[in-house]
């Protein structure tokens, strides 16, 4: 077989032309790096450039001119298509700017030329949106709106005195109630010192962070989240944050029986809230930076606060700020949409219990082929020693799909 048997029939999205000639375009893209001072030049590779080819072709016969207008049809139609191009094979390719001779001369012939490239394939990543950023962004709206809350709702100015006691009394309750979430945090001594006079100053500076209710917010976000930041593990500031999640629910209610009563009522409300939504924007906080090995693990954080926040926008709801409760519930659906995106798709857990003891190295092997992953088995079991794993003992182990 020779050349001219392994030519085939030239073609353009099923359009056929016969070749006169063509010209191939091929290399590499280089980019010639010249330094000042400096004798040798780099020559930078940015990969193969792409295919083009220059192709001669005519249509001739009777019907020269049907076929002519029904290859200039092709090439003028969107996106890239087939070429069979007669040297090189099967190729999908693009249309540049071709032209066409048409020749009294020559009736019943029209000449072409016509620049193909490469049309390749669109590698672009899908966009993917970033769910952490967004759930800590809407931590973040939360605090805008608190301040807003408290702005409106704390009234101690031109109130009796008792009705600014009162608030600066439940502001103390607060900041005992975070003395005592960071005191439940196994952190050294120097990070818990270091939260503790923000703490503090919760219940020193009383009266005037009631008065700049701005300022307020702002430390009561920021004490809990300093709380949050030191804890050395997730579950220690997520058990915190639950905790002051329940904050002021022994506080008796205030009877709205005269102005300052429901004064005093409305502040004690609005401050129990604040600490509630601070705990909350906290709890998201450290959730959006955990890094999930299971689904179950994802899955058994993302519903307990789920329903947490979900009881806390409607409590907020009920008492008529529907603004914060949105706030607070567009924060939980952000939430479940990060842990969802970042823990869908990961291991699920199941049990499995070995019949005898024996080493986690030889219950790895079994399970994934892949000893190397007995430190996982022993972690995630809490196992007192490796080489002895329990014969009978129950144990969480990830799937291995």
């Amino acid at each position: 077989m020779t050349w001219r048997d392994r030519l085939l029939p030239g073609s353009f999205r099923g359009v056929p032309f016969s070749v006169t000639e063509s010209s191939t375009t091929f290399g590499r893209r280089n980019k010639l790096h010249e330094y000042p001072g400096r004798d040798v030049p780099w020559s930078e590779d940015l990969g193969r450039k792409a295919g083009a080819w220059s192709i001669e072709c005519i249509t001739i016969g009777d019907d020269y001119d049907t076929a002519r207008n029904a290859l200039i049809a092709a090439c003028n139609a969107t996106g890239p298509g087939t070429l069979v191009h007669p040297y090189l094979g099967t190729l999908s390719a693009t249309c540049g700017e071709a032209t066409v001779t048409d020749s009294t001369a020559e009736g019943g012939l029209a000449r072409f030329t016509i620049p193909f490239t490469e049309s390749g394939v669109d590698v672009t990543p899908a966009p993917t949106p970033d769910t952490q950023g967004q759930a800590i962004a809407s931590a973040a709206t939360l605090q805008s709106q608190s301040v807003v809350s408290a702005t409106n709702d704390i009234q101690v100015g031109d109130q009796a005195a008792f009705v600014t006691t009162e608030a600066s009394s439940v502001l103390g309750q607060a900041q005992a109630a975070l003395t005592t979430a960071l005191r439940a945090v196994q952190a050294p001594a120097a990070l818990l010192a270091s939260v503790e006079p923000q703490i503090a100053a919760i219940e020193t500076t009383a009266v005037a962070l009631l008065n700049a209710p701005a300022n307020l917010v702002s430390q009561i976000y920021g004490a809990i989240a300093g709380i949050a930041s030191i804890a050395p593990y997730a579950d220690d500031a997520l058990a915190q944050c639950e905790a002051l999640l329940g904050f002021g629910a022994n506080l008796p209610a205030v009877a709205p029986i005269t102005p300052d009563r429901i004064a005093q009522g409305g502040n004690q409300v609005a401050i129990v809230q604040l600490v509630q939504c601070a705990a909350a924007a906290s709890a998201v906080t450290v959730v959006s930076q955990i890094d999930f090995t299971s689904y179950d693990d994802a899955v058994g954080i993302r519903d307990p606060l789920s329903d947490s926040l979900d009881a806390l926008a409607l409590a907020i709801a009920d008492g008529g700020d529907d603004d914060l409760a949105d706030a607070v519930d567009q924060m939980r659906l952000a939430m479940i949409a990060d842990v969802t995106a970042r823990g869908g798709s990961l291991a699920r857990l199941y049990a499995y219990t070995p019949a005898t003891t024996e080493p986690a190295l030889v219950i790895a092997q079994r399970l994934y082929g892949d000893a190397t992953r007995a430190d996982e088995i022993v972690a995630r079991n809490a196992i007192a020693h490796p080489g002895f794993v329990p014969g009978g003992l129950v144990l969480e182990v990830l799937s291995d799909d």
